[in-house]
């Protein structure tokens, strides 16, 4: 037992350690252990076994004004890999990044019949063979997941009920995580352009492309997927509308009325137009003046009440953002 806790002891250092350096870049030991908590000796142990294993390295001395210098040590980015699949219902794109997100080789391919699983198998040991160090592939899904299984799917796709997961593991023995698309995008696009003084504030991602619409929830930098997955399906805000412009709208109203997120941003297909002024003139009048009825005075509500309003059509990108950061983040919680 005592020879377990030391392992459990030793593994968990470790991890305090990447994390941090993963956090800060280039740290000496004093900045590692004043801020990870953990002593000195035991800081310099876990960075010399780290650089002996290549996982860290040497990146020259800390300026110093008088006395001695310190030696500053990073991650070693290309220690690890991670390569993310975004599934369409006919293409599959891949990216393979390195710890510092840093994108290595990317490409899609595209899918005939219900091919996926067998395709995303070949894939993943074909990137496996250029990038030996490939430690996690996370797989960005359109649809309801739980539990690694695609559960729901607003158009039919074959899929449907099968457990992703348990599916590439058993065939590619490697770690295999999937995230809703949206939910991707969402994280992607936060972890990104929101400030990191604000980013305890909530965020709301809708998107819409040709199959339909789809949201993502961010509220203090977590993905809310809801107790079985089903968070930010809003296809099923009733009633649907026949013109595109008047669903996008009810669905902004269901968005902002339930969740009253910081921040909103509105994303695309390329190939849908939509009215981005008429979009913002209707979330501001979400939030029209008011009148106080003892005084009948008509007082206007700050501006700091309406939700920001961000633009994007970079979804592709969204998504690949998020789900490097949730692959790398899963390798150092």
């Amino acid at each position: 037992m005592e020879g377990i806790r030391a392992t459990d002891i030793r593994e968990s250092n470790e991890k305090l350690v990447k994390r941090f350096l993963m956090e800060y870049g280039e740290c000496t030991k004093m900045d590692i252990a004043n801020g990870s908590g953990l002593s000195h000796p035991t800081v310099a142990k876990v960075l010399a076994e780290m650089v002996e294993t290549g996982q860290a390295v040497k990146v020259g001395k800390e300026a110093s004004y008088g006395g001695r210098c310190s030696d500053k040590y990073r991650l070693e980015y290309d220690y690890h890999h991670v390569l993310v699949l975004i599934f369409t219902t006919d293409s599959l794109y891949y990216q393979v990044n390195n710890l510092a997100q840093k994108k290595k080789e990317s490409g899609a391919i595209s899918i005939q019949g219900e091919t996926h699983i067998l395709e995303a198998a070949d894939l993943i040991s074909d990137v496996r063979t250029r990038f030996p160090n490939l430690r996690l592939v996370e797989i960005g899904l359109p649809g309801n997941i739980l539990d690694g299984r695609l559960v729901y799917m607003a158009t039919p796709f074959y899929l449907v009920g099968c457990n992703v997961v348990e599916e590439l593991e058993k065939r590619c023995h490697l770690p295999i995580q999937i995230c809703n698309d949206v939910n991707a995008m969402a994280y992607g696009f936060y972890k990104r352009h929101i400030e990191v003084s604000l980013k305890q504030e909530s965020m709301a991602y809708l998107f819409r492309n040709h199959s339909g619409p789809g949201a993502g929830i961010i509220i203090n930098g977590k993905i809310i997927n809801g107790f079985s997955g089903f968070a930010g399906e809003v296809c099923n805000v009733w009633p649907p509308q026949d013109n595109l412009m008047d669903e996008v709208k009810s669905q902004i109203a269901a968005i902002l009325s339930v969740i009253n997120p910081r921040y909103l941003v509105l994303s695309h297909d390329r190939t849908i137009e939509l009215d981005t002024n008429a979009l913002r003139r209707f979330v501001e009048e979400l939030f029209p003046r008011h009148t106080i009825p003892q005084f009948h005075i008509t007082q206007e509500i700050p501006a700091g009440n309406t939700p920001e309003l961000h633009f994007t059509t970079e979804f592709e990108e969204n998504c690949a953002d998020g789900l490097v950061e949730l692959a790398i983040e899963s390798i150092f919680p």
